[in-house]
Formats: structure tokens, C-alpha cells, sequence
């Protein structure tokens, strides 16, 4: 009670100092914060919007005030009231539907906010026609992308592209939009906004990334094997020389291999793992993936010799393991290494490979054989694994779940249970949204192989679980 008729009496002093001097705006931070310390947030506001309009510089300071003020419906609708009545009555002070935008934009009142900076664009076109239209909803659109936002983004971006013809980043917005389509899965969008930045923008980097995406998604959504392979050689054609063609030859190698043509595929994992780079540790690594692609070939075509010779190079005794290609590499090392019967290793060779040209029927059928023909066998725990990912890839989830289980049962020796518990786990809490059930196989990892490498891993997806 003393400290609020103490800020009481300050507020007295100051208004009635302001009303001596004849000038309204003098002492305002000093009343916003009295103001603020009595809990009249309204009125805080107020006065930070006089010290705003006399200082339209200082926007960052006033959004930090309003941003300390409580997380409160009145207060927000307190700060929110007061602003549009300032927007409203100052329409060509166009800091102040900054600022309204900004506090919006701190309660994610995203529909709100775009609204405003719609008007914020017209108004700033009247009030300069200098003024780079589509700035702020460029700003905007950024913002709603970093925070997940992306249907908000989507409408300003559009904004851009439909009333702002000549914005100088129309082309970064282009590509914006096209990414967001992207991580939206809105794959048809994506692709028709990549194709009109590749035809529009020739010979950019935007341009690059066009020909690259388009081609991956051709590749892994739609496996349009010829309309991948045209897209990759559009980068190699048109960037001869950047970095970025490395990840277009091993695409096109990918596509080849798909094409069920290896010799093909071997031209260009060759031509990557010949080519140089500048950067040593980039060559390194680049020349790492090209072997571990060739040894894949070589896996293909029965020749294991060959193909241990390429990851030999990869993981050899006293190198980094922390490379990017290592556990790959070691992976199919081991797998060649351990296994005592090389018709049941060829037959897996040959069904991985059909599983790389989604021939799903034959793959399984090669797995099968293996599993029926040679069951005392290492490889017969990893068919039953590839036969339930296999599975998964046809979306018959219920059978991969049952494969899996299979595979748990006779897995005495925890080799490969722990995967088999994980991947139904996913399976419940991804596809069937049976979060019960997915929490219940990943505690089972726990409890049968403690040891797990993917311990940890579990423990969070079960702490994710959690109340779900």
C-alpha cells in the first residue's frame, strides 16, 4: 500500500510537471514505468506510445517493454485496445502497426498480424511511393517460418508473388515458398514452384537448388527415374564446376542403380570419387561416399571381394570413426565378413538390390528363400529385419510388426531385437498414433537388452510419451 501511494504521488508529479511545460510527451518512459510497477498496463502502453512516436528508432526498446508485461488475456487485450486506437488515429505513423504487429506476433496471433501487415504494406506504399513494397511481409513470412507457422507464411509469401511483382527477393521468396511446400509434403506445390525458379532464374544458385530437389523428389516420392536423371544432368550441365554436382552424380549413380543398370551407376560414383576438391576434408569425404557407393556395386554383382576392398579404405584400423560414412561402411563390412555361406550373402545382395528398384514382391520372395534354405545362418536374422522393413515400405505395417516380433523371439543373442522393438515402437506412435502401445515396446528394449546402443534414444521417446 505505501509503495503504490508512493507511485502514485510520482505520477502526480510527472502529469503535473507535463501540464507546466505545455508538452504531452515529456516523461513518458518515466509514467510507462510507474505505470507499469501499479499495474495499469493500459495506460503504460499509452505512454510508451508517445515515447514511440516522438522516437520511432527506439521500436526494439518499446516491443521489450510490452513483451515484460504478464502473459494475461485483459492485459493483452488492454496493450492490443490501446495501440489500434493509435494505429487509428495516426494512420501514417506507421511505427505504431509495427508495433501492433509485433505484439501480436508475441501471443501468435499470427491471422491478426498478417492482416496488419497487409495494411502496413498499403499504407507505406501511399505514404512513399519510394518504399519497397513487400518488405514487411517478406519479414513476416521469415518470422512464421521459424516458428512453424507456415500456412501464415504461405499467404504472405503468395501476397508477394500476386500484388508485389518487382520486390528485389521475389526470387528468395519464390524459393521460400517452395521449401515450406516442401516440409509442408505438398509435394506437387513444391515441384510447380521449383520448376518456374529454374526456368526464371537459369544459371543461379536458386536454379541449382531447383534442379536438385526437383530431382529428389522425382526420385524418392514418385521414383520418375527419367525425370530425376534429366534434373541431374541440368546441375552438371549448368554448374560444371560447384560443389554441389557431387550430390548430383551420386543422385544420378542412385537413379542408375534403380534403372537396374550398375555399370551405368559406376561412370558416375567414379567420376565423384576422381574428381577434386579444394577443401581437403570435403574431398575426404566425398571420396568416402563414392566407395562405399562402388562397394555397394560390387555387393550387387556377388563380387564381396572387391567389395571389401573399397571399405576397407573407409574403415581402416586407426582411422576417424567419426567420419560421415563410417558406420555405413562398417555395417556392410561386418556383413560380408561374417557370413559363412556366400549363396545365402549373394541371394541378400540380390534382394536389396531389388528393394533399391521397389520390386517389394521379388525382394521378399529372395528373403524368404533365405530364411526357408539356410535358417542356421547369420544372414537369417537379418532377412527377417529387411523383410519387415520391406514390409513397412508397402505400408502393411501390421505384418511388419509381426515380422518384427519374430525376429525378437529369436534373437537370443540381442543382435538385432533392440532394432526389431524400435521400429514396431515407431511404427505404433507414428502410424497408428497408439501412443500406449509404442511406449510399452519401447520399455521392452529397456528391460530385454539394457545394453542397447539405442538406450538413450529410447529413453527420450518414452520421456516424449509421457502423458500422451
Amino acid at each position: 500500500m505505501f509503495a503504490n501511494r508512493l507511485y502514485d504521488r510520482g505520477i502526480k508529479v510527472y502529469l503535473r510537471a507535463r501540464k507546466m511545460l505545455g508538452d504531452e510527451n515529456v516523461f513518458a518512459t518515466e509514467l510507462a514505468r510507474l505505470y507499469t510497477l501499479r499495474q495499469s498496463y493500459r495506460k503504460a502502453t499509452r505512454e510508451y506510445l508517445r515515447f514511440l512516436g516522438q522516437n520511432p528508432t527506439q521500436l526494439k526498446y518499446v516491443e521489450r517493454r510490452l513483451a515484460s508485461f504478464p502473459a494475461e488475456s485483459q492485459v493483452y487485450h488492454d496493450v492490443i485496445s490501446e495501440i489500434k486506437k493509435w494505429t487509428h488515429e495516426h494512420p501514417n505513423t506507421l511505427v505504431f502497426r509495427k508495433l501492433l504487429i509485433s505484439y501480436y506476433l508475441c501471443y501468435s496471433n499470427y491471422r491478426e498480424a498478417l492482416r496488419e501487415v497487409i495494411e502496413l504494406e498499403r499504407l507505406g506504399k501511399l505514404t512513399d511511393s519510394k518504399i519497397l513494397s513487400g518488405e514487411e511481409l517478406f519479414k513476416f513470412a521469415q518470422n512464421c517460418y521459424k516458428e512453424g507457422a507456415y500456412e501464415f507464411a504461405i499467404q504472405a509469401l503468395n501476397q508477394i508473388l500476386e500484388n508485389y511483382p518487382q520486390f528485389p527477393r521475389i526470387g528468395e521468396a519464390r524459393v521460400k515458398l517452395a521449401n515450406i511446400y516442401l516440409k509442408q509434403n505438398k509435394l506437387k506445390e513444391s515441384l510447380a514452384c521449383f520448376e518456374t525458379i529454374a526456368r526464371d532464374y537459369p544459371e543461379t544458385r536458386w536454379a541449382l537448388q531447383a534442379y536438385l530437389t526437383i530431382g529428389t523428389i522425382a526420385l524418392e516420392y514418385f521414383f520418375d527415374l527419367n525425370r530425376a536423371i534429366s534434373n541431374f544432368q541440368q546441375v552438371l550441365k549448368q554448374f560444371p564446376h560447384h560443389d554441389e554436382r557431387f550430390e548430383a552424380l551420386f543422385k544420378l549413380g542412385d537413379c542408375w542403380v534403380a534403372k537396374n543398370n550398375l555399370d551405368q551407376a559406376e561412370k558416375y560414383y567414379r567420376q565423384a570419387l576422381n574428381a577434386s576438391v579444394r577443401d581437403p576434408k570435403s574431398q575426404t569425404d566425398i571420396r568416402d561416399r563414392a566407395r562405399l557407393k562402388l562397394a555397394e556395386l560390387e555387393f550387387y554383382r556377388g563380387n564381396f571381394d572387391r567389395a571389401r576392398k573399397y571399405l576397407e579404405k573407409i574403415v581402416s584400423p586407426g582411422g576417424e570413426l567419426d567420419k560421415p560414412y563410417v558406420n555405413d561402411a562398417l555395417e556392410l563390412f561386418l556383413l560380408i565378413n561374417n557370413q559363412e555361406n556366400p549363396e545365402a550373402l549373394r541371394l541378400f545382395a540380390l534382394a536389396e538390390q531389388r528393394e533399391r528398384e521397389r520390386k517389394y514382391a521379388k525382394a521378399e520372395k529372395l528373403l524368404r528363400k533365405i530364411i526357408q534354405k539356410y535358417p542356421s545362418t547369420n544372414l537369417t536374422k537379418q532377412a527377417l529385419f529387411r523383410l519387415g522393413k520391406i514390409k513397412e515400405l508397402q505400408a502393411n505395417y501390421s505384418d511388419a510388426i509381426s515380422i518384427y516380433r519374430d525376429l525378437v523371439t529369436s534373437d537370443s543373442l540381442g543382435t538385432l531385437g533392440d532394432l526389431a522393438l524400435n521400429r514396431i515402437g515407431q511404427i505404433y506412435e507414428q502410424r497408428f498414433q497408439d501412443f500406449a502401445k509404442a511406449k510399452i515396446a519401447y520399455e521392452e528394449v529397456l528391460i530385454k537388452y539394457p545394453d542397447s546402443l539405442l538406450a538413450e534414444e529410447i529413453r527420450k521417446k518414452i520421456r516424449n510419451l509421457e502423458g500422451r
